[in-house]
């Protein structure tokens, strides 16, 4: 009666045999030979010749030596220009894409940027007044450098600005009684 040990010697020298003759044969075509002499050679019982059981059979990855290996996915990668810039183009677009989601996901957790203005209202400078005053010379006559905001609020709509040179003194609306502070 065989056993598994008594099966493996032949296996292993068909495939030394395989090994050392000139003829190249491919990893697929070697494993099938081994298999069909695995199921010849072996016979579990006397009087019975090629019938296994399905947990006696030696795998392939055994009978194969170890220090070859066959990239089966192995993809070749073409070398023309027009493959290049294609694959050059995919990964650029997918670069992109990644910074452009990175930056988005920056401005998610900033401060926002703008303010519901009629409910709430920005900060104010430091300088701010609350109105429109014009500058004072120091011996307290007005400064006026002819921006038409004077004549922008005016409410009887007679005040004219008319850019010159300063003369000396201040003309005042007479229409106007509450006069602003020019």
């Amino acid at each position: 009666m065989w056993d598994q040990e008594s099966t493996i010697l032949p296996i292993c020298l068909i495939d030394q045999l395989f090994n050392k003759c000139s003829i190249s044969l491919s990893l697929q075509f070697r494993l099938a030979l081994m298999s069909t002499a695995l199921r010849l050679l072996y016979c579990p019982r006397p009087g019975t010749f090629g019938v296994i059981s399905p947990g006696l059979v030696r795998h392939f990855s055994l009978s194969v030596q170890r220090g070859m290996y066959k990239y089966v996915n192995a993809k070749e990668l073409p070398l023309d220009m027009r493959s290049i810039t294609d694959r050059a183009a995919q990964t650029l677009l997918w670069t992109e894409l990644f910074r452009g989601l990175g930056m988005t996901m920056s401005y998610l957790f900033r401060e926002p940027a703008t303010i519901n203005y009629p409910f709430e209202k920005g900060p104010l400078s430091p300088r701010f007044r609350g109105e429109h005053a014009l500058r004072r010379y120091p011996n307290g006559e007005e400064r006026c450098i002819a921006c038409k905001l004077c004549e922008a609020v005016c409410p009887a709509q007679v005040t004219h600005i008319h850019p010159h040179k300063h003369t000396g003194k201040a003309l005042h609306c007479p229409q106007c009684p509450g006069h602003y502070t020019h």
